[in-house]
């Protein structure tokens, strides 16, 4: 995916995703790393109250900002769909993005549960009186079709595994 963002015309949203993750990856190396590099502390001692804080606050906002990140990626593929389709990107990127997307989805609670908000929220929208038949159609077509998709990409039921069962 690295080489992929490299070669090709930028495309600035997906900047975001990054910064949340490198954010949280910063302060977790600060708080496991540099900080008890700079303030030793003794055995069994407590830690520095700034190292608590951190901990506390990576934590705290640790899921919402996960959740934050998996539909930043999902606006991310739409936002290179669209720009396929007006020629503005490369098809390829959007090969790539769409199977990068797709291991997110196998490997991530918070892209499964991004997905699942987005249908919910689609479908609410779809049965909706005001919505015309065409857009209402398109929707019921684009879900059968990433339906589809994730059906015949699923490398676990390809090898005969499977998902693991979620409680």
């Amino acid at each position: 995916m690295a080489f992929t963002w490299l070669y090709s015309k930028p495309v600035y949203p997906a900047l975001l995703p990054f910064a949340v993750y490198s954010t949280f990856h910063f302060l977790t190396y600060l708080r496991t790393n540099l900080i008890p590099t700079i303030t030793p502390t003794a055995p069994g001692a407590p830690q520095p109250a700034i190292a608590e804080t951190i901990a506390r606050f990576v934590k705290k906002n640790y899921d919402a900002s996960m959740y934050l990140v998996a539909n930043l990626e999902l606006f991310l593929w739409a936002r290179v769909f669209i720009y396929c389709l007006v020629l503005q990107n490369s098809w390829t990127l959007l090969i790539v993005y769409t199977v990068f997307l797709r291991a997110r989805y196998a490997l991530s609670i918070f892209v499964r549960d991004a997905m699942k908000g987005l249908e919910l929220r689609g479908d609410a929208l779809a049965t909706d009186a005001r919505v015309p038949e065409g857009a209402k159609n398109a929707w019921s077509i684009g879900k059968s079709v990433v339906k589809r998709f994730g059906e015949l990409s699923d490398v676990g039921k390809m090898f005969g595994g499977g998902q693991p069962k979620r409680e």
